[in-house]
């Protein structure tokens, strides 16, 4: 992923607060996990919480690709509403999805608390709401297939969301109980030190090419010259694993995170909320402690 500036917010704020070596021998592992944001951080936790021998490679620094340039905001909304996912795989395993993004929230809190990260993790409410009034019907749509499953979430018209946070030309949206924030960076350069501690093998700066597979295991050569044995492989590369599927399965589409200083007059009613627009702008606002991040 080519990040767009040379300084993302998360770096700045937190410098690099662990360093690993690069790998310059061969080596030998149950599970090689390749990629080192929070998402690899996590999946080494789980492996090793399940008594995995478990290696973690990446070929940047630690959490140097979108991990730095997150908008901190934990939503438990995916890419397609729940409505539309039931009517694509049937109301059981939609709600199902849903469900299981809504209790993710919580358990990254709880792991946060575990750890003791200072990734200053705080629950929030979140508000989804319609920038255009051609898109409230499909949000009341949205509202009432959330409600009709138990997700706790409020219906607000136009009139009550500008009076309760001053948005302008917002035409209705879905106050939900659950999100939060966190500095994802930081969360996990604390996850990988925490499971360092525990066993967890790191090396930084070292990129991996195609792998070769054998019955019992497969070899992952490395830019060094040298090579990792490992029983599975898992990728947690991101948006950079178009570049290892032939497949033209996804069009990816630049996005932009502005973050600011909060001025004096800071507008406190922003505070214990997210916001994100429908899906055509795709606007996102988060007030965190001591800045402000779009």
């Amino acid at each position: 992923m080519k990040l767009k500036s040379s300084e993302p917010f998360w770096l700045v704020k937190n410098g690099n607060p662990h360093s690993y070596p690069s790998l310059r021998t061969n080596a030998a592992t149950e599970i090689l996990i390749v990629g080192g944001g929070i998402t690899g951080s996590l999946i080494a936790h789980q492996c090793l919480e399940d008594g995995y021998e478990t290696m973690l490679v990446d070929g940047r620094e630690i959490a140097h690709g979108s991990t730095s340039a997150t908008t901190s905001m934990l939503q438990y909304e995916i890419d397609t509403p729940l409505h539309t996912l039931v009517e694509k795989i049937g109301e059981k395993g939609a709600v199902a999805s849903y469900q299981a993004c809504h209790q993710s929230i919580d358990d990254l809190g709880k792991l946060v608390r575990k750890i003791k990260s200072g990734c200053g993790f705080r629950k929030k409410q979140s508000l989804y709401f319609a920038a255009y009034k051609k898109d409230v019907d499909g949000l009341k749509r949205e509202f009432d297939a959330r409600a009709a499953n138990g997700f706790p979430v409020e219906w607000l018209d136009a009139v009550e969301i500008e009076k309760k946070y001053k948005l302008h030309q917002a035409h209705g949206g879905i106050l939900s109980e659950q999100g939060a924030n966190m500095d994802a960076f930081r969360f996990t350069h604390d996850m990988l030190a925490y499971n360092v501690k525990r066993g967890l093998i790191i090396y930084d700066k070292t990129k991996t090419e195609p792998l070769v597979y054998s019955r019992n295991y497969v070899t992952v050569p490395t830019e060094h010259g040298t090579f990792i044995k490992a029983k599975k492989v898992i990728y947690c590369t991101g948006y950079e694993s178009v570049n290892m599927i032939p497949e033209n399965f996804v069009r990816l589409h630049s996005t932009y995170a502005i973050v600011g200083e909060q001025q004096s007059q800071h507008p406190d009613h922003l505070n214990d909320t997210l916001f994100f627009g429908i899906r055509h702008d795709h606007i996102c606002i988060s007030v965190l402690p001591m800045i402000n991040a779009y």
